[in-house]
């Protein structure tokens, strides 16, 4: 399922929050011998890790909310570029908020045991036009992409990386159903 002809270029992965693609930029990384910058266009990231890293065989990944950086044009005209996305938009939208609300991105990072989140369904509403607004965004650059891949069919290859899969809170069904509530009812959403 991985195996690309990526020649000797770079490797960005474009895609968005909570699509597996931390775990996936390490299981390409290290499969293709590529030093893997992570979100180098992050707005809290130091910009000279990346230009530091020039010379050297590099994988970037790139969110759709960080297109606007000024090497981003650069950077694609010369890698290779895989599209992440992730079919189930309302378990996205519900890891988006659980990691927000803890401060928890990744399983490697902080316990998940035990543990509830507070519901507060303006936030959810927010973060839910959040998703929907990087995924309308991805839908635009998916011809810019050599490789499309989906989260939910490469999830075997991610498990195999340290950072793996986190645990849902005790009241998970409950954020899902606020979420769908809002997916069916706010009308800004689907109008």
């Amino acid at each position: 399922m991985l195996d690309f002809d990526i020649g000797d270029r770079d490797v960005v992965v474009l895609s968005n929050y909570r699509s597996g693609s931390t775990a996936f930029c390490d299981v390409v990384a290290q499969r293709y011998g590529l030093k893997n910058l992570g979100e180098a266009f992050h707005r809290f990231k130091n910009q000279k890790h990346y230009e530091q890293s020039r010379g050297a065989r590099n994988l970037v990944k790139i969110m759709t909310d960080q297109i606007d950086h000024p090497e981003f044009e650069n950077i694609m005209s010369k890698s290779f570029v895989i599209g992440l996305s992730r079919r189930d938009v309302l378990a996205q939208i519900s890891s988006l908020y659980i990691s927000d609300l803890s401060g928890i991105w990744h399983r490697d990072r902080g316990a998940y045991n035990n543990y509830e989140i507070k519901i507060d369904r303006d936030r959810i509403l927010n973060v839910t036009r959040y998703v929907l607004d990087l995924r309308e965004r991805y839908e635009r650059m998916r011809d810019r992409c050599n490789v499309q891949l989906e989260y939910e069919d490469i999830l075997d290859d991610l498990k195999q990386s340290r950072i793996g899969i986190y645990h849902k809170p005790q009241n998970h069904q409950e954020l899902l159903t606020q979420i769908q509530q809002i997916l069916e009812q706010d009308t800004k959403i689907h109008g």
